[in-house]
């Protein structure tokens, strides 16, 4: 009878011991756990200055337009723009210094550099530079008093330009009307403002409008 009270008991042991290991593996109610969400982030995030590019200008030219319109806000909220020299001659004059373009007058011959500085309307900013370079150029040559030939638009002949100057030499184009002391620049093949061509080794300063009263100064300097 013992014998078989054992031989019944051990199997009955072996399959109570599977029957709990088999339901502790099954069951795991609760034992995973989610993983954490990340929070969305609101953080208000810093504007972005860019102040252009440089710029080498020549003298008597004296003017250069600062633009930062590239400058920008991630969250869409440029509260305020400042303009600065920060480094240069102390001749120079800045035009609405809080606005995208400034207007930088009266500079000398040097290296300037300025700084745009963006803010956000919750007060991050950022700051970027760009420099002004103001050449002179050692030549120049003046003719007073010209007069325009005028049809639809107008325009100035000085025949010969290389008996006054070497040949090929680059040179830049400046015109003062009767009316103001300032030199107005004119550009190699412009049609807006001011244009220049050197032709027959001959140079035409032409304008798109009717200037036949009027008797510049044309000056070239090389």
């Amino acid at each position: 009878m013992k014998q078989l009270f054992q031989t019944l008991t051990l199997p009955l042991l072996i399959a109570g011991s599977i029957f709990c290991s088999c339901k502790k593996e099954s069951s795991c109610e609760g034992c995973r756990t989610s993983q954490p969400t990340q929070p969305t982030s609101n953080a208000n995030k810093s504007p972005i200055a860019l102040a252009g590019f440089d710029h080498i200008i020549t003298l008597p030219a004296n003017y250069v337009l600062l633009n930062g319109s590239a400058s920008y806000d991630p969250d869409g909220r440029i509260a305020a723009l400042q303009w600065k020299k920060i480094s240069g001659p102390s001749s120079f004059n800045i035009l609405k210094t809080d606005s995208i373009q400034a207007l930088v007058t009266n500079l000398a011959e040097g290296v300037y550099e300025f700084e745009l500085t963006v803010t956000d309307s919750l007060g991050l900013f950022d700051k970027d530079t760009t420099a002004v370079t103001v050449i002179r150029l050692s030549n120049e040559i003046n003719f007073s008093d010209q007069s325009w030939q005028c049809w639809w638009g107008c325009w100035i002949e000085i025949p010969d330009l290389y008996s006054h100057l070497p040949a090929g030499t680059p040179v830049k184009v400046f015109i003062k009307r009767d009316n103001t002391n300032t030199w107005e620049e004119a550009f190699d093949g412009s049609q807006v403002g001011y244009g220049y061509w050197i032709e027959n080794n001959g140079l035409l300063v032409v304008y798109g409008e009717n200037l036949g009263n009027d008797t510049p100064d044309i000056k070239i300097v090389y």
